[in-house]
């Protein structure tokens, strides 16, 4: 599902205004006039302009747009008959080392029990045959079965759900699709019986080693998109969950940048690093944080040895 939303936004909206620069042209020559800005989502990472140009169009029936609309509506139409109510941190059958099982919960993707039948003996010195503790790791061999036992997957479950719901009734004007990415956003980030604690204490834990690792932060990356959705369900007035939601992202960046993990995280030189600084922009910007992520928009740019001095957000 993350991936139909993500392709359709290149399909609906990007590719034209790409392909129209690299010839040249008029960003807009395509496009309906200027939308009206009642009509723009104000979004961080995708072009909101652009997105409500495309609706434009998309309302006005222009056939070019169709097969991708009806892939669009196929995809959310087959979320609304899905089962939802396990997308929650509730749902997993472990407790963190908290005690709190609000808390989110992963652990690490390649790592084993040390006696999995998966790998032949010897075992790992130190290793208990009874309990497969400590974990140990098989770089590039992903534990499936770990994975769904704990939060990970509902994370992405629900981000994508938001994601494609938004986007079919912002192309649409469907609005049960408006109801049920509400009712999904609400289940993970605000309902107090299902909601997720706004910190990642246990993400992709090593068991018998760690509780929780700096590399579990990489996970909410998927949070990044679902922010411009929760944009997109802005526009509608009956859209009422906006404030909790905005004071649920603003206790996560502050865990981003004030805990242990977030601050080890940080510093991350690879593609941890660079989807740390796009998740505390993102979030700090929904939040309305802008100078939080003005500086670190600043840092980004100075650590890669670029000088601007300004950086502009809406």
């Amino acid at each position: 599902m993350a991936r139909v939303a993500l392709v359709l936004i290149v399909v609906l909206c990007p590719v034209n205004g790409l392909r129209e620069r690299d010839r040249g042209l008029n960003r807009w020559s395509q496009l309906a006039t200027d939308p009206s800005p009642a009509d723009v989502p104000q979004t961080f990472a995708w072009d909101g302009k652009l997105l409500a140009a495309v609706r434009a169009r998309v309302l006005k029936g222009d056939a070019d747009l169709k097969p991708a609309v009806a892939a669009l509506v196929r995809s959310a139409d087959s979320i609304m008959k899905l089962d939802t109510s396990k997308w929650t941190v509730m749902a997993k059958n472990y407790t963190p080392p908290s005690g709190d099982k609000h808390d989110y919960m992963s652990v690490a993707i390649y790592y084993w029990p040390c006696n999995s039948p998966h790998f032949p003996p010897p075992y790992p010195a130190g290793c208990n045959t009874s309990t497969g503790l400590p974990w140990v790791s098989h770089d590039g061999v992903v534990d499936t079965a770990a994975v769904e036992k704990f939060d990970s997957e509902p994370l992405g479950h629900m981000a994508a759900a938001v994601m494609t719901l938004s986007l079919g009734w912002f192309f649409t004007d469907d609005a049960s699709y408006l109801q049920k990415a509400s009712a999904v956003a609400d289940q993970w980030f605000i309902l107090k019986a299902t909601k997720m604690n706004a910190n990642l204490n246990f993400g992709q834990a090593w068991p018998g080693k760690e509780n929780g690792t700096v590399w579990g932060i990489i996970e909410t990356a998927r949070l990044v998109h679902l922010i411009d959705a929760l944009q997109i369900l802005k526009l509608s007035k009956s859209f009422s969950e906006q404030t909790e939601l905005q004071s649920w992202f603003s206790q996560y960046s502050e865990w981003l940048t004030d805990s242990h993990l977030g601050k080890g995280e940080s510093r991350a030189k690879n593609n941890h690093g660079t989807w740390y600084d796009a998740q505390l922009q993102n979030y700090a910007l929904y939040a309305g944080k802008p100078s939080v992520a003005k500086t670190v928009a600043m840092q980004a740019r100075l650590g890669n040895g670029i000088h601007d001095t300004l950086v502009e957000y809406r």
